[in-house]
């Protein structure tokens, strides 16, 4: 067999672990919008208990490598070092957060969206970091979250607004 048939197979079978990822984000989604929650404390919540249960606005976002620049042995990371082959700067690093939270926030118009899928993410710590060292940390934010067996670490998360939902429980599908 050729080099190009052992290439065109691997591509096949990054392909094939992306859908994947992909698809389990969306159960994720469903499972989490099934739980929606409104809420019936004061008059001021009228327009939100409205826009919930009229819509919602579900989000997928591949961040394209959002890396933190700190070195896990456990994990082949190594170009996302400022040593590394990237040259990946906490400069670049926290550049690449807040153009990230700009686009969250510019998809959400007058409301930020209420379910976000992240694919392409190094672990749960740069998902905190979106949440908590941008614009976004104003939001109500949490975060589900688990460590793939990815060998560079590559993680899919899903945030999700707790103030319209709440999870009723988490399934990852390998």
């Amino acid at each position: 067999r050729t080099k190009g048939h052992y290439r065109h197979k691997i591509f096949q079978e990054l392909e094939m672990k992306r859908l994947v990822a992909i698809l389990s984000v969306c159960a994720i989604a469903i499972v989490l919008a099934i739980s929606c929650k409104t809420s019936k404390n004061s008059t001021d919540d009228k327009f939100n208990e409205q826009l919930v249960r009229d819509s919602y606005r579900i989000m997928f976002f591949n961040t394209e490598n959002l890396f933190d620049t700190i070195n896990d042995p456990e994990k082949n990371d190594d170009e996302f070092t400022p040593q590394g082959a990237k040259f990946w700067t906490g400069y670049r690093y926290k550049q690449k957060l807040t153009n990230l939270s700009k686009v969250i926030i510019g998809a959400g118009g007058w409301e930020l969206p209420q379910i976000v899928a992240l694919s392409e993410i190094e672990n749960r710590k740069v998902v905190e970091d979106l949440i908590n060292k941008t614009p976004l940390y104003k939001s109500d934010y949490r975060i589900i979250h688990k460590e793939s067996p990815d060998a560079r670490g590559i993680d899919v998360a899903f945030m999700y607004r707790k103030k319209f939902f709440t999870p009723i429980s988490e399934n990852f599908i390998p």
